[in-house]
């Protein structure tokens, strides 16, 4: 890996865990407001905005309008890596939610 893919791949790391990020672009699928993203992660409209902001620059989101939808990018991320990053950080956990 060089060390511009690795730079990316942290710059990833680092939008998807901010607080309410995944949220975001998990509903994200078929279209969805600035609002309705802010409910679903149980953020300001602020930070929504910020969120979005970030996820758009990463090109994992577009905007039309008011509507922000996954880029090609953006759907790929979710359906082959995000639930693989899900199901390796559940088995790093103990049974009270703690990490191992």
């Amino acid at each position: 890996m060089t060390e511009t893919s690795r730079t990316r791949l942290g710059e990833l790391f680092a939008i998807l865990s901010r607080k309410g990020a995944l949220a975001i672009l998990e509903i994200a699928s078929g279209g969805t407001t600035l609002q309705a993203c802010s409910r679903a992660a149980g953020i300001s409209d602020r930070q929504a905005r910020s969120r979005l902001a970030d996820l758009e620059r990463a090109g994992l989101v577009e905007k039309a309008g008011r509507i922000y939808r996954k880029t090609r990018y953006g759907r790929i991320l979710c359906s082959r890596y995000i639930p693989r990053l899900k199901d390796a950080f559940m088995r790093g956990r103990d049974g009270n939610g703690q990490t191992s």
